[in-house]
């Protein structure tokens, strides 16, 4: 059966087979879309019974499910297999990594990672040499959580389901983290100096519900297994899960799994560990020494960036990734963007048995690792462009202007950290109470007075005729507005000064009691806030899919909530700015007064959230010295402040994002090395076929992981090291520079023992392009100039060209591709585009006048003229479907056929390719056999032509294959195998921001006339402009 592309249900006495390629079908879905077997079973018997085959068992009765449980073992056994082939493969790799490792080990000192932690994610765990100091953020950086919308149903059914979890830790490890957490809480614990007060980690506690271990998060009458925890790299790659089956979420499933990381780390590693309740976590890790001091010197807490607004301001300065050194813009929210992955299993898990939940997850999780770990260049790139320079460029724009050096502003932000992280958050807890009351019965009064307010106004509208109801309805709301307000005096009266607040002479009493009652009333209404903030959040993250959908009926009840709740809270910020205001005013009239006055709130939540004024505690102490700081006094100083951080931790991720490349191509070179040394190991001669694949899609890394911090050269360096340890180890010199020649070494040997066919390389019109670019940033020196002779005084009719003009009709004839193009049509704004002298070409501008240049060029008529027959000029359109290809819309054949044909680019040897960037055109002339790309850019801008190398050789590719594909052959042997990048110029041609695409033209013209570059001062590109309107005027439709 297996021979003849079938596999049986049944791995004896099997009554029904399944087609290979259909499980191989399926196991694609099971990674995009979940576990589809009932699904693909109806499908299948749907199919069937429209085919007119019918399923009927012994007695004659319709089956109703006849491939369900048959599919079922089917994929049970054949997931088994490819598991273990898989693994053999691995194994064979892992035995030849040891050998280069214990060989290069023995002559560099090296100490590496697992095998296991280096595939999972190379750019964590790649790097050979580890001890970095966790106040410079650590080696590595991780995150946990946990989720409870994994749970499994108590009442089902278990199975027979056989399979060895990937990436789940054992039960034992963390019921064993359990029992020794429980035992050590229950002695004294010996107190260390805490990184933040304990009242302030305290209010953190209560503030999330992951801190209390004993919260009931899931009836565990119906559901045995709770949830999942789950550890992840910075990259959001999966490390290693934890199964939870408590009700609530313990520390021991968190602990457990750092222990079992820190188990396969090296000696020196350090790690910083991302957590909600970090702060909690890590008081408890250093209180009551969970882990041996081996673990806890190389081991950090921080909170994750998204929930750290939800802790007390002393504990983000010691916590929050932001404003901790060496964290760059790690946030340790790559859990919560795994659980968004995960959720399409949620009802599948939940009905599962016990075993095939464990099963889909762990499939799930090796997918998601798989296509993680190779789109870590993307990753890279997209922290760089959006991560680092995007936050550079706030912070050099809030830095413009201020007359504060950055090494001051940071020694302020050392004063601010060291004056803040002692004030004391807690507030007596029947302060905290009459507030609470105190806004309610605000909230109270307002109500009573807009109904009063309407029933006045109803009043005034019936001329003067007043009902008893109404006159008793008008009496009633005017004995409750009078009883709030005697209520509310009553609570302002209370709120006195309490009795531990410090003497401050010169002040008088009632400006300390506003500042304590804006004191008492900013840290509830601090409380009140964060909690609208997660009520925010729990929408947003239902709605964009990172959380659980909450149905219409939730959805809504949610949003009512807040909005109950919303004017409350704009009370109690409205009240404070008013406290603010008055002291503002009372100290102006106190002289010496050095208390610093508390800043005022936004009363737009959404700007609220983002204000760093919300979460600082008001001081009720004077200021040392009598001064007040700077940066609580100075608001330049703390815009200073704010732009320095965030200039530091881009800084940080940059360093960090160059480290992690290293670490890539590193781990790219042994993995190769061992790759190609398990292919050469006799032993694995029945896995040279998979190894081979193996090889290929390694090698296939070069361009996924190609970023600005690296080129192609340091993957070709690796690859040709690796290749020479491969040598040196086995002493033979089979290997040669080119990669692919380990095809040619020894072919596979099935289990007959009969050599099977070499494996042959593609036919020569199809084989990929293999192209190595040569950036040389330099003009050549055989390039010729075209003056464009003729331009002065240049005077065209629109009825003929013009005779002392280079440029004429074209006329229709050999060596002419324009003849079969149909000719542009401008419109009349695009006309006036090209007659504004500071207007700027849109595409149609473009592309129209580079048809209609070709043509007049190509023309027999006029003055006697040189023209290039062997060029084809492309639309713009064509550089921008190369650039689909590294996208998932990559365009069809037919497209871009479609857009090419009429050039017969095939017959041609100079492609001419104008390219649209930025609101900047560009234009590249590529030379077939002389492997040259010339490159223009007015602006003489050298550096941006590297992003454009992988695209141009991927344009040229595409080109090639669909004139194969429509019968159009162009051969290897027209393209060249090396490319030498040349720019045409490196001077600053251009002076504006408009210019750009009549340069572009200009270059062309010079380009269809035999020349390589034009010879133009910017005095004269006016007159060119000119002309192509003329030219356009001629083409266009009303």
């Amino acid at each position: 059966l297996v021979k003849n592309g079938h596999f049986p249900a049944s791995p004896t006495l099997p009554r029904v087979s399944v087609s290979i390629p259909l499980l191989d079908l399926y196991f694609s879905l099971l990674e995009r879309s979940g576990d589809a077997v009932t699904a693909l079973s109806a499908a299948l018997r749907t199919l069937y019974s429209k085919r007119g085959f019918e399923f009927i068992d012994d007695s004659g009765r319709l089956v109703v499910d006849p491939f369900r449980r048959s599919l079922s073992e089917a994929i049970q056994w054949y997931d088994q297999l490819c598991t273990r082939i898989d693994l053999d493969v691995e194994s064979a790799i892992d035995r030849a990594a040891h050998r280069l490792a214990a060989r290069m080990g023995a002559l560099t000192g090296s100490i590496v990672c697992p095998l296991l932690l280096q595939r999972r994610c190379p750019a964590c765990f790649g790097k050979a040499a580890f001890g970095c100091s966790l106040e410079g953020g650590g080696d590595i950086h991780v995150a946990v959580d946990a989720n409870f919308h994994h749970r499994h149903r108590a009442g089902v059914a278990e199975s027979d389901f056989i399979y060895r979890p990937q990436y789940f830790i054992s039960k034992e490890e963390v019921d064993a983290m359990g029992d020794r957490v429980a035992g050590l809480r229950k002695r004294n614990s010996p107190r260390r100096p805490p990184k933040a007060p304990d009242e302030a980690v305290e209010e953190c506690a209560q503030t999330y519900e992951a801190a209390d271990g004993k919260k009931v998060k899931t009836n565990s009458q119906v559901f045995d297994d709770t949830g999942l925890c789950a550890l992840v790299c910075r990259h959001d790659i999966p490390l290693f899960l934890a199964n939870v089956d408590t009700p609530g979420e313990q520390q021991k499933y968190a602990l457990a799994l750092i222990e079992h990381l820190f188990n396969l780390l090296p000696q020196k590693a350090t790690v910083t560990v991302l957590y909600d309740i970090g702060c909690v976590v890590d008081r408890s890790v250093n209180n009551y020494d969970i882990f041996p001091e081996s673990v806890t010197s190389r081991l950090a807490f921080a909170t994750s960036a998204m929930h750290a607004y939800g802790h007390q301001w002393s504990c983000q300065l010691a916590y929050n990734p932001r404003f901790r050194c060496g964290m760059g813009l790690t946030d340790g929210e790559g859990v919560e963007r795994l659980w968004s992955k995960l959720r399409k299993l949620i009802p599948l898990t939940r009905s599962s048995s016990r075993p095939k939940r464990l099963w889909l997850i762990d499939r799930q999780l090796n997918a998601i690792n798989t296509e993680l770990r190779c789109s870590l260049g993307s990753w890279v790139a997209n922290r760089l462009r959006n991560g680092v320079a995007k936050q550079h460029e706030i912070a050099e724009n809030r830095l413009q202007g201020l007359t504060i050096s950055t090494s001051d502003l940071r020694l302020e932000w050392e004063s601010q950290k060291a004056s803040q992280s002692c004030i004391r958050p807690h507030v007596p807890t029947h302060i905290k109470k009459q507030i609470d009351a105190l806004l309610s019965l605000q909230t109270k009064f307002d109500v009573i007075e807009t109904a009063s307010r309407d029933a006045r106004s109803a009043m005034e509208s019936l001329n003067g005729y007043i009902s008893t109801d109404i006159q008793l309805s008008l009496q009633s709301l005017e004995e409750a507005r009078i009883k709030v307000v005697e209520e509310i005096d009553s609570l302002q009266i209370s709120l006195d000064i309490p009795k531990d607040a410090p003497v401050v002479e010169g002040v008088s009493a009632g400006f300390l009691r506003t500042l304590f009652m804006a004191r008492d009333l900013k840290v509830n209404l601090r409380k009140r806030a964060v909690a609208s903030f997660f009520e925010w959040d729990r929408l947003d993250q239902a709605v964009g899919g990172r959380a659980e959908p909450l149905g219409t009926r939730i959805h809504q009840q949610t949003r009512k909530a807040i909005e109950k709740r919303t004017p409350a809270l704009r009370g109690a910020i409205k009240t404070f700015n008013g406290y603010c205001r008055d002291l503002e005013k009372m100290a102006c009239g106190t002289p010496g007064c050095t208390i610093p006055i508390p800043h005022t709130l936004s009363e737009k939540l959404e700007e609220l959230r983002e204000d760093p004024c919300l979460h600082e505690d008001v001081w009720v102490t004077p200021s040392p010295g009598g001064v007040v700081p700077r940066w609580l006094g100075d608001k330049d100083v703390r815009k200073g402040i704010h732009a320095v951080i965030r200039m530091d931790r881009a800084a940080e991720e940059k360093l960090r994002l160059e480290s992690e490349m290293r670490n890539l191509i590193s781990w790219f070179g042994r993995e190769l090395a061992a790759i190609q040394l398990a292919f050469l190991d006799p032993l694995n001669s029945p896995l040279r076929q998979l190894l081979l694949q193996k090889l290929r899609l390694h090698l296939l890394l070069r361009q996924r992981w190609k970023t600005p911090l690296v080129t192609s050269a340091d993957f070709d360096a690796e690859v040709a090291a690796a290749g020479e340890q491969v040598r040196r180890l086995i002493g033979s010199d089979i290997l040669d520079e080119d990669p692919y020649s380990i095809l040619d070494i020894a072919a596979p040997i099935d289990d007959s023992g009969i050599e099977a066919a070499p494996v042959q390389r593609p036919p020569d019109p199809q084989a990929p392009l293999h192209a190595d670019v040569v950036l040389i940033l330099e003009v050549p020196r055989d390039i010729r100039y075209d003056s464009l002779g003729g331009l002065e005084g240049l005077r065209i009719s629109d009825t003929q060209a013009d005779p002392d003009c280079p440029i004429s009709e074209a006329q229709d004839g050999p060596g002419n591709n324009t003849s079969r193009r149909r000719s542009p049509s401008f419109s009349p704004s695009d006309v006036a585009r090209l007659e504004d002298t500071k207007g700027w070409l849109n595409d149609a501008c473009i592309n129209g006048c580079a048809y209609l240049l070709q043509r007049r060029i190509a023309g027999a008529g006029g003055a006697p003229q040189t023209y290039n027959p062997d060029c084809a000029v492309f639309s713009s359109w064509v550089f921008g479907l190369a650039q689909r290809l590294e996208s998932e819309s990559q365009p069809s054949t037919e497209e871009v056929w479609r857009h090419v044909q009429n050039t017969e680019y095939w017959l041609r040897e100079n492609w001419i390719l104008p390219i649209h960037h930025c609101n900047h055109w560009l234009l590249v002339v590529i030379r077939l056999s002389k492997g040259e790309i010339h490159c223009f850019d007015s602006f003489g801008n050298a550096a941006l032509w590297e992003d454009h190398i992988s695209t141009l050789i991927s344009c040229v590719e595409m080109l090639r294959q669909v004139a194969n594909d429509y019968g159009c052959h162009i051969g290897l042997d027209t393209v060249a195998k090396r490319w030498h990048l040349h720019l045409l110029t490196t001077q600053r041609l251009q002076n504006n921001n408009y210019d750009c695409g009549v340069w572009v033209l200009a270059v062309l013209t010079a380009v269809l006339r035999g020349f390589h570059m034009v010879r133009l001062p910017e005095s004269r590109i006016p007159l060119f402009r000119q002309y192509l309107a003329r030219l356009a005027r001629l083409s266009v439709v009303y």
